[in-house]
């Protein structure tokens, strides 16, 4: 609806009456509200506001912003690549425990041969753990100063060398030896491996790859009951278990120094400003402002 006013004024001007109407006209279209008029803007301040139209544009994707600094192969053939290099960290965290389980099936001829008592027997199963308790600190930090793809491999090689040794151990002491060895070399997999898997594992499968690495503990640990007890009953010598688990593991060190460096270690400030950039593109997205790429 609409509605009109007229308005009747007189206006004196020393002494002579002159008369005006005044008719004012309001329009009332649809529910009542206040229209404020636009305040005109100075020139300068217009010209910011279209400085800052033309500057300011879409946000920078996270993934495009990855792509861009990260050198990454295709999408199929480096999940399948990873796939392969986990698969090879469960072989090998089933042989590095074999030996829990080849000792105690041994423990009888090793007894006799080396003449060990009770506390003797106690050492040869607890020394391992000895040396995994001292190397642990020392471990993380040589995985953080050089790169985890020749650490591993040298910690497999020297690992592969304890097991000759204590399988060709002259006396008590050197038996005794190698099995702190053992566990020294045993660390830097015990450490590095999980990590491993919560970096590069698809992030649907991390849990699950990080329950089989798990498993693949009491599985070396059966292994090592089963091909000892098998070697026994054939009459060999119970030196033959441990110079199985070296012949298994030296070429998994091998492996490990022909893999490709970019499987082994990611580029942390790479990673954090992938991170930085999903933060900003979710925050932006969540509000209809932009950010201003200056």
């Amino acid at each position: 609806g609409s509605m009109r006013w007229c308005v009747k004024e007189h206006i004196l001007h020393r002494g002579s009456p002159a008369s005006s109407w005044f008719c004012v006209c309001v329009i009332k279209i649809g529910p009542t509200r206040s229209a404020a008029k636009p305040v005109a803007k100075p020139e300068d301040e217009e010209e910011d506001d279209m400085h800052e139209e033309k500057s300011v544009r879409v946000p920078l994707l996270p993934s495009a912003a990855a792509d861009k600094r990260v050198d990454k192969p295709s999408s199929s053939s480096s999940t399948r690549s990873t796939f392969l290099i986990f698969s090879h960290m469960f072989f090998v965290n089933i042989i590095i425990n074999y030996d829990h389980g080849a000792i105690p099936a041994a423990l009888i001829q090793i007894k006799k041969e080396y003449s060990l008592d009770y506390l003797s027997e106690g050492a040869l199963g607890s020394f391992v753990y000895i040396g995994l308790t001292i190397a642990s600190p020392f471990a993380g930090r040589l995985l953080q100063r050089f790169s985890p793809k020749y650490v591993i491999a040298g910690a497999i090689f020297l690992n592969t060398g304890a097991c000759v040794l204590f399988a060709q151990a002259p006396e008590r002491i050197s038996l005794l030896f190698t099995r702190i060895l053992t566990g020294i070399c045993q660390s830097f997999m015990v450490i590095y491996f999980p990590i491993w898997v919560d970096e590069f594992a698809p992030p649907r499968s991390r849990t699950v790859w990080i329950s089989v690495l798990q498993a693949a503990v009491p599985f070396g640990v059966m292994a090592g009951y089963a091909v000892t007890g098998l070697l026994l009953r054939l009459q060999l010598d119970w030196r033959w278990a441990f110079l199985v688990q070296a012949f298994m593991l030296a070429p998994s060190g091998l492996i490990f120094l022909l893999t490709k460096q970019r499987y082994f270690e990611r580029d942390l400030q790479t990673a954090s400003f992938a991170s930085n950039n999903a933060i900003d593109y979710q925050s932006n997205y969540a509000s209809p402002s932009l950010v201003d790429n200056n």
